[in-house]
């Protein structure tokens, strides 16, 4: 009862080698039609020559960018207050000393005037305490 069973796996086998055989040798026989096939002739490029000219050519290139400044200053103000007039703006040149902007000094001006009392004030007060000394 054993025999049947070899004889179908050994039938299975061999086809199995027949048709790896058949393959190979198509293979082969493709690659060498390929390889028999001559490479189409190469087409002519066509060239258009030009005759030289001296002329003078400006050297510039137009790039799209964005300049950026190799150093930031941050200003600060001595005393806050409210802008008034602006004298100088972003990018403007300006040079040490130069007056940039003004600011509302009314504020300012009535501390000083209330702190120039407050001295007389005390200055008087203290002429008093010396007389009573």
């Amino acid at each position: 009862m054993k025999k049947p069973e070899i004889q179908r796996s050994s039938i299975v086998l061999w086809t199995v080698v027949v048709f790896m055989l058949l393959l190979v040798a198509v293979s082969v026989t493709l690659r060498r039609v390929e390889q028999e096939q001559e490479a189409p002739p190469e087409r002519p490029t066509p060239v258009h020559a030009l005759p030289v000219q001296l002329r003078n050519v400006v050297d510039r290139v137009h790039l799209p960018g964005r300049i950026e400044p190799d150093l930031r200053a941050h200003l600060a103000v001595a005393k806050a207050g409210v802008v008034v007039e602006l004298l100088a703006d972003r990018g403007d040149a300006v040079e040490e000393g130069q007056l940039l902007l003004r600011v509302d000094d009314r504020s300012w001006r009535a501390i000083l005037a209330q702190a120039e009392i407050e001295l007389r004030e005390a200055e008087k007060e203290e002429r008093r305490w010396r007389e009573l000394v």
